[in-house]
């Protein structure tokens, strides 16, 4: 795993670059929650409905619980590649246009609160819902839903980000 991760990162680290380079900021971030997005979807889908997923597991010989572990482990992968190639660049980019003291508070506003609210609330939701709803397999609906939300959210403040740090940075030129 760890291996895999490593190999992918490097090789998204470049590729991510020259996505930045090519097509901007507002594309390589979306890059982020829709790849989130469609491995995630994919993923639930596995898991929700493996009745629809049968036969293509019947084509490798596999279960749909190891098509779903193993759309999990990739999707797990590729996600944290991502993340570290393309989402926290493009976080750092958002920040180029500030002033000083926007910079300086804007980095502790999201590193430390948001980053931290991020993770407890994840671990929270997910406790909240084993507790009123029932155990994983049963509660895998409601996280796909809630998945699907966190990625819309996701994007539509990465599409209202962008539009300010355009008029932010042709103000800066």
């Amino acid at each position: 795993y760890t291996t895999l991760l490593g190999i992918f990162t490097i090789v998204v680290l470049f590729v991510g670059s020259a996505m930045t380079r090519k097509l901007g900021w507002k594309k390589s971030a979306l890059a982020t929650p829709l790849t989130i997005g469609v491995i995630g979807f994919i993923f639930f889908v596995c898991i929700i409905f493996p009745t629809a997923v049968a036969p293509f597991a019947a084509l490798f010989g596999v279960s749909t619980v190891m098509i779903g572990v193993v759309l999990g482990t990739v999707g797990n992968i590729l996600n944290k590649s991502i993340k570290y190639s393309l989402f926290d660049p493009t976080k750092e980019m958002a920040y180029i246009p500030l002033d000083d003291e926007s910079k300086s508070k804007g980095k502790a506003a999201v590193d430390v609160v948001g980053g931290r609210f991020g993770k407890s609330g994840g671990a929270l939701l997910q406790q909240l819902m084993i507790i009123g709803i029932g155990p994983i397999g049963v509660i895998a609906p409601y996280a796909g839903v809630c998945l699907m939300a966190i990625v819309a959210i996701w994007s539509l403040a990465v599409l209202k980000l962008s539009k300010e740090f355009s008029k932010l940075s042709q103000e800066a030129n």
